[in-house]
């Protein structure tokens, strides 16, 4: 893991925060004093992502594949969970500008290039929109509607952009108007060979196949259907050839003059393509879904390099954790790698097949955890580079010992000084001293390595000495004693779909360290499942009415549990802590967030939008309650979001609260009393 910059105290003021995090809301209630005798303050916003990395340019998330422009010696890369365009100079291979795309909320984007005139072209995958942008004047289209598609290719001679809708293929000219339609063709990919007049369809339905058009006739040329079955999904044409990823976990090698074909297996999911110099390039590993190599320590994705002409295989690059996707600069004979789940873009060069740089393009803020003795923070940064815990102490940010593998949980035992941080993809549990950082090994799990994005979560009971794991991808619970450092067996969730597992939230903890109970809940089910502390199953309580249809989406974090008042908290729901019974709704929050038992005080957060969560509008908002009576005593608004919810952090004994935004990579510091 290549260290990120430390010693560098950037704080961002409310005046400078405007440019970088967006219009701030208006003030509320809380700044105006009118809940209370006085308000809640913001201190400082602090850019931890600015911090980390060392890097003016902003938090780039969850990467999607990276483009190469030869001509003008540039990467283009995006982020699901950003508006931003990145730019790296590939002679530097440094970051060097950010595009402001304008667009937010969960939108994948998949980008072309006009190699002639470096305009590029990108679809969004989630509402399957065409979209042009010119990097120069930095100026993007209108939307184009391809619902039904999203594959696209640009031929630079002929200034064309070919992209797939439903049922059809549609030609535009260079800035989007539609020139001719093909119907009759189900897409799922597509490429313009501009050199020999032909377009290469991957077509999806009962009988795939790939398929040959002439691009001035759109006259069908030839088709291929794929040996043994295999499923036509990316394709690339270089000398002739015509070459195919394929499920299950092949690529085929299709000879154009002959239609002679040969086929190679691979170990893992198949992903996108490239030729370069007789060599094959081949995307493998996490593509589709999270994917995995047998022995393998994450969900890493791989880079197979073949014999252009026969396929044989020659060598193996490693990519990052959950590596989407490559692109090649064959004038600087270098490979670029994006890894959506660490945040890097992994320099290679392809004369060695050697890494030679790791550029760091995010962090992310998940956990906020409170260091008693001095009131540092560790901050736990799952997508951004590194995976690492963050040390953030008087606005300078310093790495934290290395957690393992996707940390999914950070928890700190007052008890004991640890730090415990669940690690993913290595199934453990690892520590370090809160005070000196000295680190401690890990604890096992006892279940196999995970391989999905069925993230795990852990809450801790410290009177006990013991923590529990949640683990969506098995189903499954896990107690760790955290005296003896083992594991028990798992237990399995009732009615749990380890099918359908998928992504963070599935699976919710909490503790109640008085009672001894353990917490799950499942939002997709909307049941609430008791556990004594042995993980004996003693009720499980539906809540499909008491939440309502509103509540079915996975928010993290809804279920709290409040032991001195002997509460638990589900979403807005107030239970009695056996979670028998509803009992009260909160007035004002969609989830409780801490309670303060000494100024006996309850804050939970509520998602504010005023128009639409796509509009960059919404933000969320603290609220402070009574815990008895519910009575709102103040709020306070925070910095606008998109689509990840904030992360918070308490220090009651010296009055603050922390927010962390996870999409721009910044800390609020509040001011409670």
């Amino acid at each position: 893991m290549s260290r990120r910059r430390s010693g560098i105290a950037v704080v961002l003021f409310l005046g400078a925060l405007a440019g970088c995090a967006g219009p701030q809301p208006a003030p509320s209630a809380s700044e105006g004093g009118t809940l209370g005798s006085s308000g809640i303050t913001r201190v400082e916003t602090l850019a931890i992502d600015r911090l980390a990395r060392g890097s003016a340019q902003p938090n780039i998330i969850k990467l999607r594949r990276p483009l190469v422009d030869e001509q003008r010696n540039r990467v283009y890369f995006t982020g699901t969970l950003t508006p931003w365009l990145g730019v790296i100079n590939t002679t530097t291979d440094q970051i060097v500008d950010a595009i402001d795309l304008g667009l937010h909320g969960y939108l994948s984007k998949q980008l072309a290039l006009n190699p002639s005139t470096g305009i590029l072209y990108f679809t969004t995958i989630e509402d399957q929109r065409l979209y042009r942008l010119d990097p120069v004047t930095r100026q993007r289209s209108a939307p184009v509607d391809v619902k039904g598609g999203g594959a696209l290719s640009v031929d630079g001679v002929n200034d064309r952009v070919y992209a797939a809708a439903q049922g059809e293929i549609r030609v535009y000219d260079g800035n989007l108007a539609l020139q001719r339609t093909l119907g009759g063709v189900q897409v799922l990919s597509l490429e313009v060979a501009p050199a020999t007049s032909r377009l290469y369809v991957t077509t999806r339905g009962q009988f795939p196949e790939v398929k040959v058009f002439d691009t001035a006739t759109l006259a069908e040329l030839a088709s291929y259907s794929m040996p043994g079955g295999l499923v036509p999904r990316f394709i690339t044409t270089a000398g002739g050839r015509i070459y195919v990823s394929c499920d299950p976990q092949a690529v085929v090698i299709v000879d154009e003059a002959s239609g002679q074909m040969r086929s190679t297996s691979l170990p893992a999911n198949v992903g996108a393509t490239a030729v370069l110099g007789g060599v094959l390039y081949v995307m493998t590993g996490y593509p589709y879904r999270a994917g995995y190599l047998p022995g393998a320590d994450g969900a890493y994705g791989f880079v197979e390099v073949l014999d252009a002409t026969t396929g044989a295989r020659r060598a193996t690059v490693q990519g990052g954790l959950q590596a989407d996707g490559f692109d090649l600069h064959g004038a600087a004979g270098k490979l670029y790698i994006g890894n959506t789940g660490d945040s890097y873009i992994d320099v290679f060069e392809l004369s060695t097949l050697t890494r030679s740089k790791r550029i760091d393009t995010a962090t992310s803020l998940e956990d906020i955890v409170v260091r008693p003795s001095d009131g540092a923070l560790v901050v736990r940064n799952r997508l951004g580079g590194g995976n690492s815990l963050l040390l953030v102490k008087n606005g300078v940010v310093s790495e934290a010992p290395a957690p393992g593998n996707w940390p999914s949980a950070t928890l700190l035992d007052p008890s004991s000084g640890l730090v415990y941080s669940l690690s993913h993809y290595e199934s453990s549990v690892a520590a370090f001293d809160a005070q000196t950082l000295a680190p401690q090994p890990a604890i096992p799990l006892g279940v196999p390595r995970l391989r999905t994005d069925a993230l795990s979560t852990a809450a801790l009971d410290a009177s006990a000495h013991r923590l529990y794991a949640a683990l969506p991808e098995l189903g499954q619970l896990v107690a760790v004693d955290l005296v003896t450092r083992t594991a028990g067996a798992p237990v399995a969730v009732p009615g749990f779909d380890t099918a359908t597992a998928d992504g963070p939230g599935l699976m919710q903890l909490a503790v109640n360290s008085r009672l001894g109970r353990v917490y799950l809940f499942a939002p997709r089910m909307k049941k609430l499942f008791v556990y004594d502390s042995a993980l004996a199953l003693l009720r499980a309580t539906d809540l499909s009415t008491a939440l309502g249809s509103a509540t079915g989406s996975v928010t993290l974090g809804q279920v709290f549990s409040d032991d001195g008042a002997g509460r638990l908290y589900v979403g807005a729901l107030a239970l009695d802590a056996e979670g028998t019974n509803v009992v009260a709704r909160l007035p004002e929050g969609d989830k409780v967030v801490a309670a303060d038992a000494a100024g006996n005080r309850l804050y939970a957060v509520s998602f504010v939008s005023p128009s639409a969560p796509a509009a960059n509008d919404g933000h969320e908002r603290l609220v402070e309650l009574d815990p008895s009576s519910f009575a709102v005593l103040r709020r306070f608004d925070l910095l606008p979001i998109d689509t990840v919810k904030s992360a918070f952090g308490f220090d009651f004994a010296r009055g603050l609260a922390y927010a962390g935004y996870f999409e721009t990579g910044t800390l609020d510091v509040l001011r409670l009393r």
